[in-house]
C-alpha cells in the first residue's frame, strides 16, 4: 500500500504500454454482474445494499478477521486471476499487470517488477 505501484503503472500506461490494475478487476468481480458477486453475496447477505456489495461492510468483515478474509480471497482471487491472465492472453504486446501481492494465481513465465518508494 502507498509503495508507488500506481503511479509507475499510470506512467507506463502514459508511455503506451498495456497495464491492468488488479484491485480494478477486483472491483469488477463484485459488480452484480461479476463472477464472484454471488457466492460473496450468499456467504455475507449483510453487506449486499441496494443490491450491490458494500465494500466497506465487506471490508469491515474481512479485515477484522482473518479467517474471513481467507474466505473471501478464495472466492476472488481465482476470478481476478482468470480475468487478468484472459486480457494479458488477448494482447500482442507487453503489458504490465499492478498487483499488490507477490504470490500470485497467475500461471506461466510472470516476470515480476517490484515497486517499492
Amino acid at each position: 500500500m502507498a509503495s508507488g505501484k500506481s503511479l509507475v503503472r499510470e506512467m507506463l500506461a502514459d508511455a503506451g504500454i498495456a497495464t491492468i490494475d488488479s484491485d480494478r478487476v477486483g472491483h469488477e468481480v463484485l459488480e452484480p454482474s461479476g463472477a464472484a458477486f454471488d457466492e460473496v453475496r450468499s456467504r455475507w447477505p449483510e453487506v449486499v445494499v441496494d443490491g450491490e456489495i458494500s465494500r466497506s461492510a465487506l471490508a469491515a468483515i474481512v479485515f477484522g478477521d482473518p479467517s474471513e478474509l481467507e474466505v473471501l480471497e478464495s472466492i476472488t482471487h481465482p476470478h481476478i486471476f482468470d480475468r487478468i491472465v484472459g486480457r494479458v492472453e488477448r494482447l500482442d504486446s507487453p503489458v504490465v499487470v499492478e498487483m499488490p501481492i507477490l504470490t500470485h494465481g497467475l500461471r506461466g513465465d510472470w516476470r515480476r517488477l517490484v515497486v517499492d518508494s
